[in-house]
């Protein structure tokens, strides 16, 4: 996640936590009134994505295909049943790239929403896309990974919007091509999780070794 983007986040998550707990009446009952409506817009126009939150646990390379664990779920809405989770990679004015998706219940999801209202622990998934959909990958670009949860009459999408600093999502890497160019997943900041392909300005035809000197 973008340090800009986190602090303001962060900044805001305090500042409203803090005003819940106000000694001052008045204050907390702006507080209230003020996460009603936030939460109600971002329920009603998902497309703002407010309340949205999604971590990437796990992004690598299995053979040819391309791997993503991760979550994604709107504070305050909860499902009894698993939902249906569909991924994607997205580019303007390009056809979306469908990942495979099977759906995973994961404890951790819950555990890291502070006061959570609701169990979001089957909102987490393992998305592949195999070489098949890479190989539509084939011009230099950047796709944004997208996710989308959708239950009880409902639909919340978003991109990745951080990493897990304890899984692989944080080794992550692009690979070299048959081509030359590299593709792979990277991250960007306030875009997200992202798959690149792009051309190396520089290539290493030749590394050698030779006792404490090594030639490129």
């Amino acid at each position: 996640m973008a340090t800009s983007e986190a602090a303001q986040r962060s900044l805001t998550t305090r500042v409203v936590g803090r005003a819940g707990t106000s000694d001052a009446g008045w204050i907390r009952w702006l507080a209230a009134k003020a996460r009603v409506v936030y939460r109600f817009v971002g329920l009603t126009v998902p497309a703002l994505h407010l309340g949205w939150v999604s971590q990437a646990l796990q992004v690598g390379w299995d053979g040819d295909a391309l791997r993503i664990q991760g979550w994604g779920y709107t504070r305050g809405t909860g499902f009894e049943q698993t939902p249906k989770i569909e991924v994607w990679l997205s580019r303007r004015f390009s056809r979306r790239i469908f990942a495979d998706v099977s759906p995973v219940s994961n404890t951790q999801v819950s555990v890291s929403a502070r006061q959570a209202e609701f169990d979001y622990s089957n909102t987490a998934f393992e998305a592949t896309w195999d070489a098949a959909a890479l190989g539509r990958i084939s011009r230099t670009g950047a796709w944004q990974v997208r996710v989308q949860i959708s239950g009880k009459g409902r639909r919340f999408w978003g991109p990745i919007r951080s990493l897990s600093p304890f899984g692989s999502a944080s080794a992550m890497s692009p690979r070299r091509e048959d081509d030359g160019a590299l593709l792979g997943p990277v991250w960007r900041g306030r875009r997200g999780l992202l798959v690149v392909r792009r051309r190396p300005a520089v290539n290493a035809v030749e590394v050698k070794v030779s006792g404490r000197t090594v030639s490129v």
